[in-house]
């Protein structure tokens, strides 16, 4: 089996010859057993519905109207490349049975539609782009830290991608039972994670815990073990990595200089 780096640059390009058009979910293409460095979905004892769109996937919890993790790839292969412009056609996620929730969920309640995979981590494709604004995809951030420390730290990846070639990223909220709730009724989360994993060469991660406000210091300061993340998630966050190389990674201390 082709490893996840040459399956990807090869999607990648068929994706930006717009040849493309009958391939099947991101998961699909690049996942599998036996894929080099793939890490598989995350898992969670709550029952979730594991949504796979063209180019991410996603764990829907309808208890919150949310999304519990996204998953999605970046590569070197397209960075730079742009293919697509932002459009904020925000819809309602057509896979999710329950029903995801809508954009007027979110109208006058002072938060944002804030993205868990962003935006723009898709503009080499329009589709993927434009999935991107499926709701199932979205979480009411405040304006100050969804414009504030959560895009830098979306750049900051975006970056990381441009310098290490291939990287697994995981975002969402932390969501409890006693969290307040839009008028719709969707949740407000107080924090949300975002966990990198770069599988080559050496198996490396980076973790962090970001309170839904305005940031206060550098990104760097924000840097917490996967198994912080893991804990206060209810997530296995990669659940098909070999035992030790899942353990290594989860374990091991923040070491935010191998990264800024």
């Amino acid at each position: 089996m082709r490893s996840v780096r040459s399956r990807w640059i090869l999607l990648m390009g068929g994706w930006i010859l717009g040849i493309a058009q009958g391939a099947g979910t991101w998961a699909q293409e690049v996942g599998g057993e036996g894929a080099a460095g793939w890490p598989g979905l995350p898992q969670s004892s709550q029952r979730l519905q594991t949504v796979e769109h063209w180019a991410y996937a996603l764990g829907y919890d309808d208890r919150f109207e949310q999304a519990a993790w996204t998953q999605h790839m970046l590569c070197r292969a397209t960075c730079g490349y742009r293919a697509a412009e932002r459009k904020d056609d925000f819809r309602v996620d057509p896979k999710v049975r329950s029903g995801s929730a809508g954009p007027r969920d979110y109208s006058g309640s002072g938060y944002d539609r804030g993205h868990l995979a962003p935006a723009a981590d898709f503009a080499w494709s329009v589709r993927a782009m434009s999935e991107s604004f499926f709701m199932s995809n979205m979480s009411p951030q405040a304006p100050s830290f969804n414009r504030g420390i959560w895009k830098q730290l979306e750049e900051a990846v975006r970056d990381w991608a441009c310098d290490r070639d291939t990287l697994y990223v995981v975002s969402g909220p932390l969501l409890t039972e006693d969290l307040d709730e839009l008028a719709s009724g969707v949740a407000i989360p107080d924090w949300y994670f975002k966990v990198v994993y770069d599988p080559f060469p050496t198996p490396t991660a980076i973790a962090f815990l970001l309170r839904n406000a305005a940031g206060t210091g550098p990104l760097s300061t924000y840097a917490v073990t996967i198994d912080e993340v893991e804990r206060r998630t209810g997530l296995d966050l990669f659940p098909e990595l070999p035992e030790s190389v899942e353990e290594a990674i989860e374990r091991a201390p923040p070491q935010p200089r191998r990264w800024f």
